[in-house]
């Protein structure tokens, strides 16, 4: 059994999404060295990086400094560029095994390294949120196959130049994320978008419903519960029956929005947390319930752009700088 190997950094931050980024660069700029900065996907950037600039794109991150809209992959690249600038280590395709808060420990694994244990000083959380699933809401049931997407899916089949040929398509959900996958849907051509939720109006802003207009405005119902079953005589068509019994036609549901804080490392460490979504409990700038964990981004709790969560990467990373400032030695970890 081969040696595990042993790292010892300054800080330590988990995901290279937005928040994550931010913080780097943050701690950069602030002179914090060495930064290791990890990843489990193939390149940085989280979810905006799924939002690629190409025909049919959808534009939804804003540049607050410059005034301008971008795809999500062209605000990933304006982060990466001001990252290369800095000395902070990026490494990808790494996973998370487990957090031990107490020593402020990581152990990961990656292709190029191995199992690693790493040691940091400080740890930042920046793992984000991701969306309930069909069975996590609890009001949508039955079929399970290809006619059934989250939104990450549909941005990887939009995301391989193919034009998705859905004619018939439902969005389950109505926040920021539901608009914009809709439209998505309409920019690849899909006459008619229907949008279902439980609420009683759509839970995306007026003015987030007002930008989307200009790819199309979906069909919005409210719904208490619904069911996706084949039509009869037509495999290929689904069909959504609402808690009326009456039946739509459907070629494709997108389960999209509902963001959930991806909080597994959280609760394994048994770092504090608030039920039923397992929020971070923080105390004053974002700290964690053990000493010299933070949490940034989305895994805060609620929804919000790459923007802001650029900007709460770049709170954290002063927060973390104040620590360390403040952190005697005999506190730090040692092997």
């Amino acid at each position: 059994m081969s040696e595990i190997i042993k790292e010892q950094v300054r800080v330590a931050i988990v995901g290279a999404g937005p928040a994550g980024i931010g913080a780097a660069i943050g701690l950069a700029r602030r002179g914090v060295a060495p930064v290791l900065l990890l990843d489990r996907w193939d390149k940085p950037g989280g979810i905006p990086a799924k939002y690629s600039a190409e025909a049919g794109g959808v534009r939804t991150y804003v540049q607050p400094a410059r005034g301008r809209v971008l795809h999500g992959q062209q605000f990933v690249d304006h982060l990466l560029d001001r990252l290369a600038s800095t000395e902070v280590e990026l490494r990808l395709e790494c996973t998370v095994l487990e957090l031990n808060a107490e020593r402020r420990e990581l152990t990961v694994v990656d292709p190029m390294h191995g199992k690693t244990r790493i040691a940091a000083d400080a740890i930042v959380l920046a793992t984000g949120a991701r969306e309930e699933t069909a069975v996590e809401r609890g009001w949508i049931a039955g079929g399970r196959d290809g006619h059934r997407l989250q939104t990450m899916q549909l941005l990887q089949l939009s995301g391989r130049g193919k034009r998705l040929s859905w004619g018939q398509p439902v969005v389950a959900g109505s926040d920021l994320i539901a608009y914009a996958a809709a439209a998505k849907l309409m920019a690849s051509g899909a006459p008619l978008v229907r949008m279902v939720d439980t609420s009683t109006r759509p839970r995306a802003s007026w003015f987030a419903r007002w930008y989307f207009r200009r790819w199309g405005r979906p069909e919005w119902q409210c719904e208490n519960s619904l069911n996706v079953s084949p039509r009869e005589g037509d495999s290929r068509i689904w069909q959504l029956r609402f808690q009326n019994d009456r039946p739509i036609p459907c070629d494709a549901l997108i389960v999209s929005g509902h963001l959930v804080p991806n909080a597994e490392l959280l609760v394994e460490a048994r770092l504090e947390t608030r039920t039923p979504l397992h929020l971070p409990v923080t105390g004053a700038c974002s700290q964690l319930s053990a000493p010299g964990c933070f949490a940034t981004g989305n895994l805060l709790g609620g929804f919000h752009g790459g923007s802001w969560c650029t900007q709460s990467g770049l709170r954290v990373a002063k927060a973390v700088s104040r620590y360390l400032e403040a952190c005697p030695e005999s506190a730090k970890p040692t092997w």
